[in-house]
């Protein structure tokens, strides 16, 4: 195996994914303590690859089809946190479901609207 470590499999992957998360018990979110990809989401090593920790959350609890890439996993509004990977805080949504509720973030805001959002159009 790559590094070392061993890949995880669909038997053990549960467990590992709880073993390394600390629930926030104000917002009951599950929050990653493991490796962080460029995107800002957990992910660990499945056979050769490395797979999203949520997406495969939502594999396990939400009946996502592990061979289904059109589908995304996506945050509930109550829940804006990229470590969180609490399966309650999770859905499936479309491309579109995901660009909607990207373009509703600050980060959207800032990187598409600039100065001019941070000036008066939407800064709390």
């Amino acid at each position: 195996m790559p590094g070392g470590r061993p890949a995880h499999t669909w038997e053990n992957v549960e467990s590992f994914i709880k073993s390394r998360i600390t629930i926030d018990p104000t917002t009951n979110c599950w929050l990653w303590q493991g490796e962080i990809g460029p995107s800002g989401y957990g992910r660990i090593r499945m056979g050769y690859v490395k797979e999203s920790v949520n997406r495969i959350m939502a594999i396990l609890h939400l009946k996502l089809d592990k061979y289904d890439r059109d589908l995304f996993v996506l945050h509930k509004p109550i829940c804006p946190n990229k470590h969180c990977c609490n399966p309650e805080h999770l859905y499936i949504g479309t491309g579109k479901d995901n660009w909607a509720d990207f373009k509703k973030t600050k980060q959207w805001k800032v990187k598409h609207l600039g100065s001019r959002w941070k000036k008066g159009f939407g800064e709390e």
